[in-house]
């Protein structure tokens, strides 16, 4: 916990509503140790196309920097792609959303 805990008053999340459990495990840990999943998290279907609810993409393409930013172009496509493979595979748009480290 952040030590501006210890000084001023706060609320944590105690139950989350929106990560199927193996996605709000990540945050678990690190950020929210009390987080507990509510029960309709559990029975979310699978994403149309995707064997998995999470994966991870290891690849060996470095970023780029341009002035003070910095990206990586090989990720990109790879959002770009998944995107067009879960519209292909009859997930609605409005209903993806892409999360990403940068």
């Amino acid at each position: 916990m952040l030590s501006v805990a210890r000084i001023l008053p706060y609320d944590q999340l105690q139950t989350q509503r929106r990560m199927t459990p193996c996605i709000s495990e990540l945050i678990r840990k690190y950020v929210y140790p009390s987080l507990k999943d509510g029960d309709n998290v559990l029975s979310h279907p699978m994403v149309p196309g995707m064997p998995h609810r999470l994966f991870w993409l290891n690849h060996q393409h470095y970023e780029k920097h341009v002035f003070q930013a910095a990206y990586n172009q090989f990720e990109i496509d790879m959002a770009k792609a998944l995107v067009a493979h879960l519209i292909r595979n009859g997930t609605d748009a409005k209903d993806i959303a892409v999360i990403t480290s940068y």
